[in-house]
């Protein structure tokens, strides 16, 4: 992308140098090249943020899929297991399955709850990704 600030100041000397000592280019009410140079520093800050909201965001997809992982493990674990109660009397048989349905509901939650997670971050990364593109 073109310096905007030196290709304004080197039409400003251009247009001066045309008009000569007759004419004169009208004073501006703002200082464009100031204005122009304040743009370019919003410009820097917002690279640097997007740069960091990008790590942010690669962090957090790790973070997610590392809670998806864990719970699934855990699932497994959950699984089968019989909590030390003796699976063959059919009271302790149904607190077993009633705890099993228990935790491997809330542990599918938390499944779900990452892959959604990581499905919002993927979109807000594509978008970022479309935003450095516009330079």
């Amino acid at each position: 992308m073109a310096n905007r600030g030196k290709v304004f100041n080197d039409a400003v000397t251009s247009a001066k140098k045309s008009l000569g000592k007759e004419g004169e280019l009208p004073k501006q009410r703002v200082n464009l090249a100031q204005t122009i140079d304040e743009l370019n520093k919003v410009h820097d800050v917002f690279d640097k943020q997007r740069g960091d909201l990008e790590k942010t965001i690669v962090d957090a997809e790790t973070g997610a899929a590392k809670l998806k992982a864990v719970a699934k493990q855990y699932s497994d674990v959950i699984d089968g297991n019989d909590f030390g109660l003796d699976a063959k009397d059919p009271k302790n048989k149904k607190i077993i399955a009633e705890v099993t349905k228990t935790m491997l509901d809330a542990l599918q939650g938390i499944e779900d709850f990452a892959d959604e997670a990581s499905d919002r971050l993927d979109k807000l990364d594509k978008v970022l990704t479309n935003l450095s593109r516009l330079k």
